[in-house]
């Protein structure tokens, strides 16, 4: 059986990643490679 509040908390978890990486992708080049958790995280 489908889980409905699983698929939802899913697609939740889906949309704040995807609003994390369009603020990321407004980000100066500098300012990008200036924090070392990009940089970690953009091996991902």
């Amino acid at each position: 059986m489908i889980d409905k509040d699983k698929i939802n908390s899913k697609i939740i978890f889906i949309k704040e990643r995807l609003s994390d990486l369009s603020e990321l992708a407004k980000l100066s080049e500098e300012d990008f490679k200036s924090d070392k958790r990009n940089l970690a995280s953009s091996c991902y």
